[in-house]
């Protein structure tokens, strides 16, 4: 009994420690609302890049495309049709780096071989969005892959981007607002924020409390045999 004691006892704390990491990502995501919520600040002003603190911030910025061409991530999927995600290079004034800008989803064509086209205004604009972390390579990604071929890439890896275009890139990705103006074959919908890790570690609590409960009354009824 004493033993059984002691397991109950762990997986109670177990369960406790569960609720805690639900509270503290609880407590992130909030602060993400909020920070969502807030006025857009011009993106020069953010000093230090903090990818966990600004990702979701409104902002805004002055600059201009840096060329006509542009990303096309590939296998995105909006209301069930295949597509890509739009993405081009942005150099904000009086700065020494690029940004990824994220301009919507565009309608894969009837093959493969020929991509949609995407008209870019090289004259000085203002974009308006939220920073985001760039998408990051499938579950089951084999690194022995290229990561593009050509102008179609599987994820944003902006380390490569960096590379290619010879020049630093900003951690984070600039997503137009949806309501902003902008090329109208291009559709853009942000998504809300993830709150499954959440909702995980209060399923992972629940299981670790009911084990717990479940191995007390199987170890009560072993006792109560044995007593007979």
């Amino acid at each position: 009994m004493m033993l059984a004691l002691v397991v109950c006892l762990a997986m109670l704390r177990l369960g406790v420690w569960q609720l805690d990491r639900a509270s503290q990502k609880q407590s992130i995501l909030d602060q993400r609302e909020r920070q969502s919520a807030a006025a857009p600040v011009n993106l020069l002003s953010l000093g230090t890049i903090q990818e966990q603190e600004y990702q979701f911030k409104p902002v805004f910025t002055l600059g201009r495309y840096l060329d006509q061409n542009v990303i096309y991530l590939d296998n995105q999927v909006l209301n069930g049709q295949v597509g890509y995600k739009i993405f081009s290079a942005f150099k904000p004034d009086n700065s020494d780096f690029l940004l990824m800008v994220d301009r919507g989803w565009l309608a894969a064509g009837d093959t493969r071989e020929v991509l949609p086209k995407v008209k870019t205004s090289l004259n000085d604009i203002r974009l308006e969005g939220r920073l985001n972390k760039a998408s990051g390579p499938a579950p089951l990604w084999d690194e022995n892959y290229p990561v593009n071929d050509g102008a179609r890439w599987q994820y944003l890896d902006l380390s490569l981007l960096s590379d290619q275009l010879q020049q630093g890139v900003y951690p984070l990705v600039l997503e137009l607002a949806p309501e902003s103006a902008g090329d109208k074959a291009l559709t853009r919908v942000w998504q809300s924020i993830d709150n499954t890790s959440v909702n995980k570690h209060k399923a992972y609590a629940f299981q670790w409390f009911s084990m717990a409960v479940a191995f007390l009354i199987a170890c009560l009824i072993v006792l109560r045999k044995s007593r007979r």
